[in-house]
């Protein structure tokens, strides 16, 4: 009991003078508080940036767009905005009274054929996966059944308690 109140006061002294020997340098450096924040101050410092940003501007001969996938707004030099688009320009039917984006394909009976034969053979293997989850189901099924049973079957007699057997056995 004495050893270890004497280890708790060494501990005790090692931290302590392990944190006065790491305060020491920030004893020595020690920051002057900043000064206020004057509101006019700041006023003023913003009004001479701005006045420096429009002594030194300069023209500027890039053209700005804002762009929504294929078609988008210039703005151009006097201010005013202007639709542009980088669609490619089809050609319009005469006579025509409505001009679809895309036309309709004529009737192809083979690509109607062909999608009938993909979607049966995908029928098909819908079927073939049902009835392999289902076998899968049924066998796992079958294992719990089996564990269970073999759970409750006596298959090392060790593995019970004296009262199962008769006290007279283990004396």
């Amino acid at each position: 009991m004495i050893a270890w109140v004497i280890g708790m006061s060494v501990a005790i002294i090692i931290c302590t003078l392990i944190y006065l020997i790491n305060e020491r340098p920030y004893e020595s450096k020690k920051l002057e508080p900043p000064k206020p924040f004057i509101v006019s101050e700041y006023y003023d410092q913003m009004e001479k940036a701005a006045l420096d940003i429009l002594e030194q501007q300069e023209p500027v001969d890039q053209i700005i767009i804002l762009w929504w996938g294929l078609d988008g707004l210039r703005l151009n030099e006097d201010g005013t905005l202007e639709w542009v688009s980088r669609r490619k320009t089809k050609p319009v039917q005469e006579n025509v009274f409505y001009q679809p984006c895309q036309s309709v394909p004529a009737y192809n009976p083979d690509l109607l054929a062909q999608t009938q034969s993909t979607r049966a053979s995908i029928d098909a293997l819908m079927a073939q996966n049902e009835s392999l989850r289902m076998q899968a189901l049924q066998a796992q099924q079958r294992m719990q059944l089996v564990n269970s049973l073999q759970q409750c079957c006596v298959q090392y007699p060790a593995q019970y308690s004296n009262y199962f057997y008769g006290w007279w056995t283990l004396h």
